[in-house]
Formats: structure tokens, C-alpha cells, sequence
């Protein structure tokens, strides 16, 4: 049995909604990072983040970058974003530095800043669904 956590950062609520679509697939419950909580370490680590004009979240950078190392074996990242095809870049290297194998691919849900219905909306919770049952069936199988 694989043993999941899902923790994310979302300053606009874009992230948080990916997060529970990506909680909900795995069946765990995700963790706001800025919430009290404590992280007990797991097989794989499934982490989602906002990203405005392609910036990292120095937050998430930040809590990623004081996890203890060997507390995670794996990890995915899950962004939403305006712009950034180099975006993640950042918070793959701080985990590969704590020795977190990454999944290569990145699940990007773009923002539109004139968007005249909710983000993200079902295209988009299908989309991180599907991504997250491949990270799944990939680290498992």
C-alpha cells in the first residue's frame, strides 16, 4: 500500500480547488501548508502550488525546503498558473536536493486573468483527476 499526502499553497483559491479534485482521486485529504498540521512522512508527497507570471510560490519553496530529508520517497507538482512553461522548475530542485525522486510531468491548469466563468473549472479538475490517477499508477505499478 502507498501511502499519499497532498499539501498545497493558494492565495486565490485556484490551487486549493486542484488540491481536494487531486485529494479527493487519491483518496487522502489535502493539507493548506499555512494551516497548523503536522506532515508525517510518505511514500509519495503530491504538491500543488499557484504560480502568478511565473513565479514561484516562496512560501510553499520555503516549507518544501525544511521538510526533513528521507521523509518522502516521491513527489508530483500540480500548478496553477498565468504563464511559466519553465514554471516548477524551482520546486523540483529543492526536492531533488532533499533526495525526493519527481515525477516529470507537471500538471499545469493555465489562469486566465480575464476569465468570465470559475477557474478551474470541470476541463480543468478532469485534467488534474487524470494526471493524478497516471502519478498513482505510475509510482505504484
Amino acid at each position: 500500500m502507498c501511502e499519499v499526502r497532498v499539501i498545497y499553497h493558494s492565495s486565490r483559491g485556484h490551487a486549493e480547488e486542484a488540491a481536494q479534485a487531486v485529494a479527493d482521486t487519491a483518496g487522502v485529504s489535502a493539507q493548506d501548508i499555512t494551516k497548523p498540521h503536522v506532515l508525517p512522512g510518505a511514500d509519495l508527497l503530491l504538491i500543488g502550488a499557484g504560480l502568478e507570471s511565473g513565479h514561484e510560490d516562496r512560501l510553499l519553496l520555503d516549507y518544501l525546503d525544511h521538510l526533513p530529508a528521507g521523509a518522502f520517497r516521491g513527489a508530483a507538482v500540480f500548478l496553477s498558473c498565468f504563464s511559466g512553461r519553465e514554471a516548477g522548475e524551482l520546486l523540483f530542485n529543492v526536492l531533488q536536493h532533499k533526495g525526493i525522486v519527481v515525477y516529470p510531468e507537471i500538471c499545469r491548469l493555465k489562469v486566465k486573468r480575464f476569465r468570465l466563468h470559475p477557474h478551474p473549472d470541470r476541463k480543468d479538475l478532469d485534467k488534474v483527476c487524470q494526471w493524478t490517477s497516471r502519478v498513482l499508477a505510475d509510482y505504484t505499478g
